[in-house]
């Protein structure tokens, strides 16, 4: 029999991150330096790592790459697990069970608008849901626009690193950006899209915890039409400063 639901069910699954971890632990599979609790996320994070120093510090056992470069704060900084809603919030999980209570995505986005520079960063106040993972943690349809669980902590975030604060739009498949679509969004008030940041305010909602997205402007479909970031280098320079500010911030 099928069963259509409207809401996501707040009965626990039937697999859950802790066991993972549990069975992970238990079998040799995981290695955590130091617990996590504030953790820097980037699906670009190999572009910014270059540059910067080799940490010896790592968690092993999970999807990606995940460095901590605080080990008294708990801060680490994760990558490398793929692009796109399921997969960052599949390992949001993990290292929720492992301790962390503080998530901060960091990433490219692109301009929905030609009054954002090239490079320009901005903290999403509130996403737009054009993703599926979310419905597995808040309402559905409910309201398309999804704000982060702290909007105090957003407002701070934003006056501390000198940056705007707008709407996300989150989708799932970047090749489906189309004129109407493009038009709808700017009438609702977006201003970048990504592939990530309403899934993951959705998660935050769902476990009370603190989550904040951040994007640095790269290509462009202002005007219903795509155009690729003129300087690409200068983007990513504006990404590592971005998690280098994050960092600091975070470390007070």
């Amino acid at each position: 029999m099928h069963v259509t639901h409207n809401m996501p069910e707040r009965q626990q699954g039937l697999l859950q991150a802790a066991e993972l971890i549990n069975w992970k632990r238990e079998h040799g599979a995981l290695h955590v330096p130091v617990a996590p609790l504030k953790v820097i996320i980037s699906p670009q994070l190999n572009m910014v790592l270059a540059k910067k120093k080799l940490f010896s510090k790592k968690i092993k056992g999970l999807s990606g790459v995940h460095l901590c470069i605080n080990p008294s704060k708990g801060i680490y900084l994760s990558g490398g697990w793929g692009t796109g809603a399921p997969a960052l919030i599949a390992v949001c999980e993990e290292l929720h069970a492992l301790g962390a209570k503080e998530f901060y995505l960091t990433g490219v986005c692109g301009r929905l608008t030609d009054n954002m520079n090239e490079g320009e960063t901005m903290i999403a106040s509130k996403a737009i849901r054009e993703e599926g993972t979310s419905q597995h943690y808040l309402p559905v349809p409910a309201d398309r626009h999804i704000v982060s669980s702290y909007a105090v902590g957003m407002e701070k975030l934003a006056q501390t690193l000198y940056i705007k604060a707008g709407t996300f739009v989150t989708t799932d498949a970047p090749y489906r950006e189309t004129a109407g679509k493009c038009d709808l969004w700017r009438t609702e008030g977006a201003h970048m899209i990504d592939m990530e940041t309403s899934a993951l305010y959705a998660f935050g909602n769902f476990y009370n915890i603190q989550t904040y997205a951040f994007g640095v402007a790269a290509d462009s479909l202002a005007g219903n039409q795509w155009t690729m970031a003129k300087d690409y280098a200068h983007v990513q320079k504006q990404l590592s400063t971005l998690i280098d500010n994050l960092i600091e911030a975070i470390s007070q």
